[in-house]
């Protein structure tokens, strides 16, 4: 006999993480009529990750964020969420937001084909840098900077 994946659930999510498997069921009823303009994207130990259709969905549930725990620890009769955060993406495509997708765009494509060249002040503080992530996204902002004041 066939038996449905949460029966399953049970079984494999060890006792001590039952407590997800009762958020994801009571989701709809915690959130109401927002159900569709918020997901759960990630529990990460007493950390949830909530995904919103919009940033100005986002900026409300952040300020109602500790009335949201609450009654998140309440539905699961327990303290088990300190802490909210909210990424925005668009939850139908599961396809970052416009915004998301003009910051990754702006990062993934350098300005050197622009012609901008780094001061030398510029370079020797991206030189001084240890993080090598920084070092790139710095020199990245510098060229930007440039080439849109030498678009205007």
């Amino acid at each position: 006999m066939i038996k449905p994946i949460k029966d399953y659930l049970t079984i494999l999510i060890p006792q001590e993480q039952q407590w997800k498997i009762a958020l994801f069921q009571n989701w709809d009823a915690i959130m109401g009529p927002l159900k569709d303009k918020v997901t759960i994207e990630q529990i990460n130990n007493d950390i949830l990750l909530l995904k919103v259709v919009h940033p100005a969905w986002a900026q409300e549930l952040f300020l109602l964020s500790n009335i949201l725990k609450q009654k998140i620890n309440t539905c699961l009769g327990a303290n088990r969420i300190t802490t909210i955060r909210f990424v925005t993406s668009d939850i139908k495509t599961n396809k970052p937001t416009l915004r998301q997708s003009y910051l990754v765009e702006r990062h993934q494509r350098p300005y050197t084909e622009h012609n901008t060249h780094l001061t030398n002040k510029e370079a020797g503080i991206i030189a001084n840098l240890k993080d090598e992530e920084l070092k790139q996204v710095l020199e990245i902002f510098f060229r930007r900077c440039k080439y849109i004041k030498e678009s205007k």
